[in-house]
């Protein structure tokens, strides 16, 4: 084959790299990370609401299972990470689906939950409804069964939000 040649100016250069020297001071340094205290949310109704309505302690002695709740059972694949994330940064393993299209997330400790909710917040699924009638079951309908004739989800979707929109609804329910 032909022989490759190098231009002058890249055999300078080649030179240079060739006396460079590798030194860690010389990156980037990462951002500082928030402490505990900057991440855990402002004791509130919604916090509260939240830990009442979507944790239960588990027979094991400190820890708790926590539900997820997945509007209309729908989750995106940035909210699957996020979670898988947060789970890897605590040391979670486990997680379930339900009958009712929520995530439970089991062994998770009592002093992680703020954490959780805090994350779960940042993802947009951190509801406070779990079972009720602000969280319905739905099927995708027409668009994935031909025995269908209407889309559940927009329906279930409908009542969710009508529900929302009257308090004494809400606590009928």
């Amino acid at each position: 084959g032909m022989p490759y040649f190098i231009e002058e100016t890249e055999k300078i250069r080649l030179s240079l790299f060739a006396s460079w020297k590798f030194s860690p001071a010389a990156l980037p340094q990462p951002p500082s990370q928030p402490s505990p205290a900057e991440l855990t949310p402002k004791p509130g109704k919604n916090y509260s609401q939240w830990l009442a309505a979507n944790c239960a302690p588990q027979r094991q002695e400190g820890f708790y299972r926590a539900i997820i709740q997945l509007p209309l059972g729908q989750l995106s694949a940035f909210q699957a990470e996020g979670i898988a994330a947060w789970m890897e940064s605590e040391g979670l393993e486990e997680i379930r689906l339900g009958w009712d299209q929520n995530l439970l997330l089991p062994w998770v400790p009592f002093d992680r939950l703020h954490l959780l909710y805090s994350a779960l917040g940042s993802l947009d699924i951190s509801g406070s409804f779990p079972g009720s009638p602000l969280d319905p079951v739905s099927c995708p309908g027409i668009s994935s069964c031909s025995q269908a004739r209407l889309s559940t989800r927009s329906l279930a979707s409908a009542i969710a939000l009508r529900i929302k929109q009257r308090p004494d609804l809400q606590e009928a329910a």
